[in-house]
């Protein structure tokens, strides 16, 4: 993104200080946050990544879905995962995706002390269940989300299980941490790492811009660059959340 793209970012965004993040849940590129959508609320959201790595040819991955917050602790995600490729449209999974926020928030301000009853941090799980479509096997994903919110700063801990259901596959660990500055009530800085716990899975690290471009409407933007044993790897990520 070049300079002029994010300074009409920035005068976007301050249009409006009055609004801050908005509670969803999407806080963030690859990690999840502890944070669920507002009872009655539903959004509709557009995520995608462009792929240029050395393993397969270059793809451009959208996973378009619906998010409704059933209570202020319990949201519900339908999405489904498609792929483009060498020309080659592909329909991959039906997602069904649930968080519960067990307690919290733990948010603090500044050096105040934690008030008498309230959790110094806030903890989530998350669960999604993918149906293959085609070829494509059935997967699930579960994850642990540790989490807290400072004056301006956000910090997200993910631990992570995914398993496809097929024959040999086995329940792999990941993890993912993310970590998010507000420079406004609506314009945010920040950066993502996540990976394998096994060594060689490799890892991913993504610098992000996370915005409220207008009352409803919310931007992610950032690359994900790979390390250890995927440092040939490039992703280009976006997620666009818009509250109906």
């Amino acid at each position: 993104m070049n300079r002029t793209a994010l300074f009409l970012l920035f005068v976007a965004s301050s249009l409006f200080p009055l609004r801050a993040f908005a509670h969803h849940g999407r806080d963030f590129l690859v990690t999840s946050s502890f944070k669920t959508a507002d009872r009655g609320s539903l959004f509709a959201l557009w995520s995608s990544h462009y792929i240029n790595s050395s393993h397969h040819d270059r793809e451009y991955e959208f996973e378009p879905g619906l998010l409704y917050g059933i209570t202020d602790r319990w949201s519900l995600e339908l999405h489904t995962h498609h792929g483009l490729s060498s020309g080659d449209f592909h329909t991959e999974s039906v997602a069904l995706e649930t968080a519960l926020r067990l307690f919290g928030p733990g948010e603090v301000d500044g050096n105040e002390p934690v008030p008498e009853g309230k959790a110094p941090y806030s903890l989530a799980i998350l669960f999604e269940f993918e149906k293959g479509v085609g070829d494509e096997h059935d997967r699930y994903e579960g994850r642990i989300i540790v989490g807290k919110d400072f004056d301006n700063v956000s910090l997200m801990a993910n631990l992570i299980g995914e398993k496809a259901l097929a024959e040999g596959e086995r329940l792999q660990y990941q993890f993912a941490l993310g970590l998010k500055k507000n420079l406004t009530p609506t314009l945010g800085l920040g950066v993502e790492f996540d990976g394998g716990i096994e060594k060689e899975e490799g890892y991913g690290l993504t610098p992000g811009i996370y915005a409220t471009i207008m009352p409803g409407l919310d931007l992610r933007v950032g690359p994900s660059i790979g390390l250890g044993n995927r440092p040939e790897d490039f992703k280009l990520r976006g997620t666009l959340l818009f509250e109906l």
